[in-house]
């Protein structure tokens, strides 16, 4: 019954969905193209068997690069299809990947689009990200018998009580996963609580500490840094209520360190201009990265408009606010930082990455701040460069000791590959 009224609920909305996207294009072009894809009409055309990665959007996606990169090596054989359902993510994955897999955004979950997508398509794998689960798509995938693997699958209590929530319709989703792959202990007990046998349970640990840091990016952070000639602070993947407390901050910052510099950079590239527009009406001296301008010494923040470069922005900076942290989102991965030796400060909304940030805490890279104490707490840090040093190579050395995740998913990958022959 739940599963019936959850996909009358999205056909009724489909023009909404598509209004939506129409309205978007106005600021970015890129939501008006390729919407036939979201409606299941562009099926790829391949000689080769397929293993399908889906990974919704930019976060997702950057956790998936390390399999997806090996999956391309260690399988030949099979064309790699990595599907998104954002801008970001589909944009991260052309910069990553270009035509070496086939790029394409979900279509919608909805029996009369996914079903046949699916049926046409006859995947040898399906790879979800995380907790990406869909109700329809997982179905179609069952009654097709093809196995489905969750990759990097995360769980915490307040996701479990609404899948417990969702009764029938939960229970079947779960049940057309073929294993879990669980980024740590606490996903596993969530994901067995839920009727996941232990059998089709594995910890894999985090994809993300799996991350190959390109060199040029850090290149250009470094030299960007030695340009800078100053303390600077970034502010990464910010969300629109966390952009003021950070600027608020970063004026009384000012007061004590005048030359002190701040790199912005918003989550969606949609709020780029957004963000541009409110540091000129707040008169605030800033340069754009986009214009390809540095700030010079009577600008205060860079604001970094440009996709594809945060492992540069993170390499220009001596320590990091990771957003989402402070608006009630759940928070961004801290390990990208970290895995660059850049100390973090996070917010008190860190229920999406809760594992990786108490560890890091734990470690003594990471400093819990709220709104209240994020002043204070970077005022202290920035007059301590051994403080800063010293966590920065804690967080490097946390990433490194739990390293390993790729190998562990490639030898389910090939048992689930193995008994679908």
């Amino acid at each position: 019954m739940l599963k019936w009224l959850y996909s009358l609920l999205i056909t009724l909305a489909l023009p909404l969905m598509l209004l939506r996207l129409l309205v978007r294009s106005r600021h970015n072009p890129a939501y008006r193209q390729n919407w036939p894809q979201r409606l299941g009409w562009s099926i790829p055309k391949t000689d080769k068997p397929v293993i399908w990665v889906h990974a919704v959007s930019l976060g997702e996606t950057v956790a998936m690069t390390p399999l997806i990169e090996s999956l391309l090596t260690q399988f030949p054989a099979y064309q790699i299809m990595v599907t998104h359902m954002t801008i970001t993510g589909a944009a991260r994955a052309e910069a990553q990947f270009g035509h070496r897999v086939i790029r394409q955004y979900l279509p919608y979950d909805l029996p009369f689009i996914i079903k046949p997508f699916v049926r046409k398509l006859q995947p040898k794998l399906v790879i979800l990200a995380e907790t990406e689960l869909w109700p329809n798509f997982l179905a179609v995938c069952k009654s097709q018998h093809i196995p489905v693997l969750l990759a990097n699958g995360r769980m915490n209590a307040t996701s479990a009580r609404n899948y417990q929530k969702a009764g029938r319709m939960a229970q079947a989703m779960l049940s057309a996963l073929s294993h879990v792959a669980a980024q740590t202990q606490s996903d596993l007990s969530q994901f067995n609580a839920l009727g996941i046998p232990v059998d089709r349970l594995s910890i894999t640990g985090n994809l993300k500490f799996d991350q190959t840091v390109s060199e040029q990016q850090v290149a250009a952070g470094r030299a960007w840094r030695h340009e800078f000639a100053r303390p600077t602070w970034i502010a990464a993947s910010t969300q629109p209520s966390e952009e003021p407390i950070i600027l608020a901050v970063h004026r009384q910052l000012l007061q004590q360190i005048p030359n002190l510099l701040l790199i912005i950079v918003p989550r969606h590239p949609e709020r780029f201009e957004w963000v541009a527009q409110y540091l000129a009406k707040q008169q605030v001296g800033y340069a754009q990265h986009s214009t390809g301008a540095l700030p010079d010494a009577e600008q205060s923040v860079w604001l970094g408009d440009t996709m594809g470069q945060l492992f540069a922005y993170y390499a220009a900076s001596d320590i990091a606010f990771v957003g989402a942290s402070l608006a009630a989102i759940g928070g961004h991965s801290p390990v990208e930082p970290a895995s660059l030796g850049i100390p973090v400060v996070m917010g008190p909304h860190v229920f999406k990455c809760q594992d990786s940030h108490d560890a890091l805490a734990a470690a003594g890279a990471l400093l819990p701040i709220t709104q209240d104490s994020l002043f204070e707490t970077m005022q202290g840090v920035l007059a301590n460069p051994a403080q800063l040093s010293e966590m920065g190579a804690a967080g490097k050395q946390w990433v490194a000791e739990n390293q390993g995740a790729t190998e562990r998913h490639l030898a389910i990958i090939g048992a689930l590959l193995k008994n679908n022959d």
